[in-house]
This record gives C-alpha cells, sequence and structure tokens, in this order.
C-alpha cells in the first residue's frame, strides 16, 4: 500500500481531463481510452477492447477496455474494478470520472508487481457512455451473461476525489435508513441485498489499512430502486443481472458543487483521499485473493 503514489494519481488526471463527451468530442476520448490502454500494457496486462456500436453514435465505434493479468487463470470467478472515462458536455470531468479511472489505474500498477493465485480473476475495466445511460456496461454484462462468466464482484469507482470538510457540505437525501455525516469527507459504499460480504470486505480493508478514510456503508433494497441515486454508475447493470457489485464514491452532486459543470477541475480534488482510497483497493482485492476458497 505505500507504493501508492499520489503524483502518479494527478498526473493521470492531468493526461485525462479534457472535454471527452462521446457524442461531442469523440477524437478525445479516443485519445483518453488509448491512453488507458498503452497505462494498463506498460504494467504487463493483457488488454481486450471490447468495442461496440450503439444507435445514438452509430458514426464511431465506442470501447471497453479491458485489463487482465495474464498468469490468472480465465476460468477463476472474476473480481471486476470499473470505472468511466467518458465525462458530460462542456465539462472536463475531473471528479466525473478521471478521479475513479486514476485510482483503477494506480491500482492496476501496484496490483501487477505482485503474484496472484490462480483462484480468482481480476479485470479492470474502463467503461464507454456511462453519462448515457450506462450503455457500456450493459454491453459489458450482456457478454459476461452470453459466456457464462462467474463473477466474484464488481466495483464502480464513481467520482471518487472530492471532499469538503464544512458542516453541511454533504446533502443527505431523504429515506436514507443509516444515518449519515453532514460533513462530505467520506467515501461512500453501496451495495444491494447481495453484495454484503463484498460491502463488509471492503470496509475491513478501508478500516485496516486506511484508518485515515472515513467510510459509509449503505445495503438498499429492490437493487437501488427505492434510492433511486444509488442506482447513477456502471454497477447498476450488475446488480440487475444478479451479480455482486458496489458503487464506491464521494456521492457526486450530493456533495461536489462542481458536478457536471465546466468548474469540475483538477485543482477542486483531495489527493490525499484518493491515495488512501487506492490503498483501500489495493488491501481489498488482496484479501479476497487471500479469503477466496479454491
Amino acid at each position: 500500500m505505500a507504493q501508492v503514489e499520489e503524483a502518479r494519481l494527478r498526473r493521470h488526471l492531468e493526461n485525462i481531463c479534457f472535454l471527452r463527451s462521446q457524442v461531442l468530442n469523440p477524437g478525445a476520448v479516443k485519445r483518453t481510452a488509448h491512453y488507458i490502454e498503452q497505462e494498463l500494457r506498460s504494467y504487463g496486462l493483457e488488454i481486450d477492447a471490447d468495442g461496440f456500436y450503439h444507435w445514438f453514435t452509430t458514426w464511431h465505434r465506442n470501447k471497453n477496455i479491458i485489463g487482465g493479468f495474464p498468469h490468472e487463470s480465465q476460468k477463476a470467478p472474476c473480481l471486476i474494478i470499473g470505472a468511466h472515462y467518458d465525462a458530460v458536455p462542456f465539462s472536463p470531468g475531473a471528479d466525473d470520472n478521471g478521479s475513479g479511472v486514476a485510482v483503477l489505474l494506480e491500482a492496476a500498477r501496484i496490483l501487477s508487481q505482485t503474484n496472484h493465485p490462480s483462484r480468482l480473476h481480476v479485470r479492470f475495466v474502463a467503461f464507454a457512455m456511462e453519462e448515457y445511460g450506462m450503455i457500456g456496461s450493459q454491453h459489458y454484462v450482456e457478454t459476461l451473461q452470453k459466456n457464462k462468466t462467474a463473477v466474484a464482484g464488481m466495483l464502480s469507482l464513481e467520482c471518487v476525489g472530492y471532499t469538503n470538510s464544512q458542516p453541511g457540505s454533504q446533502i443527505i437525501p431523504p429515506g436514507l435508513p443509516i444515518q449519515v455525516p453532514d460533513r462530505g469527507d467520506f467515501i461512500g459504499i453501496v451495495g444491494n441485498a447481495d453484495s454484503g460480504e463484498l460491502k463488509e470486505c471492503l470496509e475491513s480493508a478501508v478500516h485496516q489499512y486506511a484508518p485515515g478514510l472515513k467510510a459509509v456503508g449503505l445495503l438498499v433494497p429492490e437493487n437501488g430502486r427505492v434510492l433511486p441515486a444509488t442506482r447513477l454508475s456502471d454497477h447498476s447493470p450488475f446488480w440487475d443481472a444478479g451479480y455482486p457489485a458496489l458503487l464506491v464514491t464521494d456521492t457526486a452532486f450530493l456533495r461536489n458543487p462542481h458536478y457536471h459543470r465546466p468548474s469540475d477541475r483538477i485543482e477542486t480534488l483531495d489527493f490525499s483521499f484518493m491515495t488512501l482510497l487506492t490503498q483501500s483497493i489495493v488491501a481489498f482485492v488482496k484479501e479476497l485473493y487471500q479469503t477466496r476458497p479454491n
């Protein structure tokens, strides 16, 4: 965990934080995808470019980027660490979702430096077209179902870089079954009814290996339909398909005033917060490797 480098998180963001709407800026999206692919390759990962067309973008091919460690068994249940790399029009998307991509890449780099048993297959997936209705992750889930792939779990890294420690900075939506702090300085970990074990494992990794990171966990019934804000990322197609999955988030518009705005820039982010989260993700993956039965 000590190998996680804040400077690398910042460098990733500097390389992808520009206008990259899949509809208005397809060339920029292509450059972003190329950057992510090259980074994952540089860590020794094997890349599968999961391309697809969609009626909304028939003039160009969309692409999920999938990286996996070559020494892991392809037949083992897969653990998916995901983050979408597109942004809304007119926003450079630092928190949404450059922060998630940066954490994904740095976690992949650290985990590539250790040997892993064959009982779990980790995939790092950068999803396309999240901002248009989770289209990339829906396509990926359909592929998993078609191939009858066993899924141990999925993490969706969605807006993970903004904090505000001022009282009242955290909006608390009505109807939450748990108590939530009114200061926006924690990471949210949200699962559905099938994801309790996964949530406990990630919370344990945070508490044990990154005690400076506050975490608030929540399990929502009915795949989040009673709390629609909990469905707004790439984990929701996994929930609907019956796969355990977690939303890992700074809560986005419930905290960040720059959400979906031109002001969503690198200088608004908390890199210490992102570093602690990356350490937690690394510890979480290592814990699953050790506890997953053969």
